[in-house]
């Protein structure tokens, strides 16, 4: 695939997860990325003329997996194991976490526990986001969660699956991307507790503390 430089297309990559019954997905993974790909985006305070978006799953293949992450601009994935790959993004792009309903309001220990505090310890080799989308229509039960097998508050909102909504996608991008490669803004948001952005049931955004 292209990568994304000046006066090109950004490069945005959704982290696919292998398909087992029950694990969390993205549930219109491919509808966001067609219309992610044949959107008219217009991205302000960037040097880019659009995005371009595809997916892929980790695992198979170690050497192609790193050569995918770093041709990436943006790299976006659900919580999990294969976010380890986020090490492998080129310095000064940015790793952005989706997170289901709760997983990162309401229930937070599991996913504020570990990336926030990664990032800041390894002083932001790339800048760290989180996308928190609480709206009722964008999720779905996880299996253990629809037989009634309720794990723990935590594992069971971290299982959920997730619609992503086009316009939220489209407004994260919007606000994230004019940061990629200004250190010195990201951490001004970042100390400003302004990294992790929330969409609420109210269709209101509101920001939330990203360190537990």
């Amino acid at each position: 695939p292209a990568v994304a430089r000046h006066s090109a297309n950004l490069s945005a990559e959704l982290k696919g997860r292998p398909v087992y019954p029950g694990t969390r997905q993205i549930l219109n993974l491919q509808d966001i990325l067609d219309e992610c790909n044949r959107h008219s985006w217009v991205l302000e305070g960037t040097p880019w003329k659009g995005v371009e978006c595809r997916a892929y799953s980790f695992g198979e293949n170690l050497l192609e997996g790193m050569a995918v992450t770093q041709q990436t601009d943006v790299f976006m994935s659900l919580h999990g194991s294969g976010e380890m790959n986020a090490m492998f993004l080129r310095p000064d792009t940015q790793k952005i976490q989706l997170r289901s309903k709760e997983f990162g309001t309401r229930y937070r220990y599991m996913s504020d526990g570990y990336w926030p505090f990664v990032c800041h310890q390894m002083q932001f080799p790339f800048q760290c986001w989180f996308l928190n989308f609480d709206e009722d229509d964008t999720w779905e039960p996880g299996v253990y969660e629809r037989m009634g097998q309720d794990i723990s508050n935590e594992t069971t909102r971290r299982d959920r699956h997730l619609r992503l909504k086009f316009k939220h996608f489209e407004a994260a991008l919007k606000e994230i991307l004019p940061v990629k490669g200004n250190r010195n803004e990201y951490q001004r948001l970042w100390d400003a507790r302004k990294v992790s952005i929330t969409f609420n049931q109210n269709q209101t955004t509101t920001y939330f503390n990203h360190m537990p």
